[in-house]
């Protein structure tokens, strides 16, 4: 048993790496959180199920698993925040109480032996020659584990309403991200709740295997950080479909995320299908999006016309830039013929074109 856990351990590392190399990435470092807590989960109960003696050991070791296992509903959450462009709400006061709530509950635990207010007539049940406990967990716990699982519950409606509303282009890795906490979950509550064929027994470890595998198809095969949903997320709260100037929005890397009503209509009815593509291909000019201002010439309509361009900070409800330079909003005047008409482009980690 310790073999397997200890086996899941090691497989949850290539993960770790994996997302470490993009934390700097939108919502990586918390994803870097959870992949840590994964494998912290896995090596930590690997260990445990090798110590009989001294108990107050394997207790400690025990608490540290339960530790690590409630913390992952209160990392993901923010991770889900952070990517879906809710990352405003980690500054609030309902933050704030949730997470002096966990850090309450962490110094509570870690000094259960001398008040048990987690759990009681904690004793060894060995199974298959492995140090296997049982225990009674209290109302506390169940309490702070309920908060738990409506903290997960709520990462997981952010990342469907993404899936709903941000169409094609996230679709597979929110579908992923989805279904990743669902084997977790299964071998929590198991073992939690004292259910399944050895109650003794957690499975987490082994259900984490799944989870990764998950992760990685997200990261690698769907590009779960190659598009920011949350800069389509600020960009929709801008109410640019509303606006009689054609906007597109790209990302620094040139990429198209968004389009509104007005540019389907100026670059053609299959607008969609250069979402994920250059800018390059829909707007056939040459865009600076570092540059402060410049005139360019566009091809639309069948007409020629002269667009000016200028730019300023792309940033959040909170004022907060995006991401690094260039992080700007690009204003765009355009003229066909003798006659002017408004325009703009908004740049950032993710650009608005607007035109």
């Amino acid at each position: 048993m310790a073999a397997v856990a200890l086996t899941s351990g090691v497989a949850t590392l290539p993960l770790v790496g994996a997302v470490w190399q993009r934390r700097g990435q939108v919502g990586g470092r918390w994803f870097v959180g959870i992949a840590s807590l994964m494998s912290a989960i896995c090596f930590g109960y690997g260990v445990a199920l090798l110590v009989f003696e001294p108990l107050w050991l394997r207790a400690f070791l025990e608490m540290l698993v339960m530790l690590f296992t409630l913390w992952l509903g209160v990392v993901w959450l923010a991770f889900a925040l952070v990517y879906t462009g809710r990352q405003y709400v980690l500054r609030t006061m309902p933050a704030a109480l949730v997470l002096g709530l966990f850090g309450l509950i962490t110094l509570v635990a870690v000094t259960n032996e001398y008040h048990e207010l987690i759990w009681s007539n904690f004793r060894l049940d060995p199974v298959a020659s492995a140090a296997t406990v049982s225990y009674e967990l209290t109302a506390i716990f169940f309490f702070v584990f309920a908060i738990g699982v409506t903290l997960l519950s709520v990462a997981q409606l952010l990342l469907l309403d993404t899936l709903v509303s941000y169409g094609r282009l996230f679709r597979s890795q929110t579908v992923a991200l989805l279904l990743t906490p669902v084997f977790p979950v299964v071998g929590i509550i198991g073992y939690f709740f004292s259910l399944g064929p050895v109650p003794q027994y957690s499975f987490l470890p082994v259900l984490l295997v799944p989870h990764m595998l998950l992760d990685i198809y997200a990261l690698f095969s769907a590009g779960m950080f190659e598009f920011d949903p949350a800069t389509r997320r600020i960009g929709e709260r801008t109410a640019i479909d509303d606006l009689d100037t054609p906007v597109v929005t790209v990302d620094t890397d040139r990429r198209v995320i968004n389009f509104n009503t007005a540019a389907a209509s100026l670059f053609g009815e299959h607008t969609d299908r250069f979402v994920g593509t250059d800018l390059s291909e829909l707007v056939s000019a040459d865009i600076d999006l570092q540059c402060r201002e410049q005139d360019i010439e566009l091809l639309a309509g069948g007409e020629r016309r002269q667009y000016r361009v200028t730019t300023s900070p792309f940033e959040d409800v909170t004022g907060t830039r995006l991401a690094t330079p260039p992080s700007c909003r690009t204003s765009l005047t355009s003229a066909s013929a003798n006659s002017a008409l408004p325009s703009s482009i908004a740049c950032s980690d993710t650009t608005s074109v607007m035109t």
